[in-house]
């Protein structure tokens, strides 16, 4: 089969397609996935509903992140949706959970498609299975919802912030500044491992192989879509989300509770707690290269 587009999006349904011509079973047992996720389980999970909700112009949050809506109608078809594809079996997920991290299985053959970040160009190339045959592999963009708007929010990869009362903003920022735009970014971006957060350190990128040239050109036509911000809850952790997701949204996976049923118990774990909580400011890592 062709590699997907490098430069033109895939809908979710069509990657999910794709996925389902490209897993191989042996009887019952699958030998080859479709598809898998950094994180481990094809599941519903905050990141990608999160992503799917802005590329619909829509969030599961009230705008002050007091309460939440998984009961929203866009919200429960995007929750069929990942209920649908967990039983499908083109992943591993909560019914047949991996037993290695999916990257393993990736470069072991295990997995046709793999949906990572950028980091993952740097992990194929020092991977001793991979590193010999990087010719092997192609890039595709993030998919988008259907009939939705191709936003792909995710450049820099780890952001950082300073609690607005701290007693030493200027050694903070220092610290950060260098963490983030010195040598400890510069290495990682020169080794593919992390997209920096300034269009200096950007220069940096590999280009020497053909590999590399593919990452890069791939990753500046992705960035015309950088247009939008992940709405992630700051009133919870983003562990206390990902909880909820198992405990609620697990029995529909088993048919033991319905896509309607879980939705209304994520409402209720979702909301605001009543506590008071600190401002935080967050810091550009540079003024000019934001």
């Amino acid at each position: 089969m062709p590699f997907p587009s490098s430069t033109e999006a895939m809908t979710w349904s069509e990657l999910v397609e794709l996925a389902k011509k490209l897993t191989v079973k042996s009887g019952d047992k699958v030998t080859q996935y479709g598809l898998t996720y950094y994180k481990g389980n094809i599941a519903a999970n905050q990141d990608l509903l999160n992503l799917q909700l802005l590329q619909m112009g829509s969030s599961a949050y009230s705008s002050d992140f007091k309460s939440a809506e998984y009961t929203k109608p866009e919200v429960k078809k995007l929750l069929q949706f990942w209920a649908d594809t967990t039983k499908s079996m083109i992943g591993p997920n909560p019914l047949h959970p991996a037993t290695d991290w999916v990257g393993q299985l990736f470069v072991e053959n295990k997995a046709a498609m793999m949906m990572i970040g950028y980091r993952g160009s740097g992990f194929l190339k020092a991977n001793p299975l991979t590193k010999d045959r990087l010719a092997d592999f192609g890039v595709a963009p993030a998919p988008v919802a259907d009939d939705g708007t191709r936003i792909s929010p995710t450049a820099f990869g780890t952001g950082a912030m300073i609690y607005s009362q701290t007693k030493h903003p200027k050694e903070a920022w220092t610290v950060y500044e260098w963490f983030l735009g010195g040598k400890p970014e510069e290495e990682q971006v020169k080794a593919g491992l992390a997209l920096p957060g300034t269009r200096k350190l950007m220069e940096l990128l590999p280009k020497e192989t053909d590999f590399d040239k593919m990452n890069v050109e791939f990753i500046q036509n992705e960035l015309k879509y950088n247009n939008g911000t992940m709405p992630f809850n700051s009133y919870l952790t983003y562990q206390a989300v990902d909880s909820v997701f198992d405990k609620y949204f697990t029995p529909v996976y088993y048919n033991k509770d319905t896509v309607d049923g879980a939705a209304k118990k994520i409402d209720g774990r979702t909301k605001r707690p009543h506590t008071r909580r600190h401002s935080v400011a967050w810091l550009p890592l540079s003024e000019n290269n934001p």
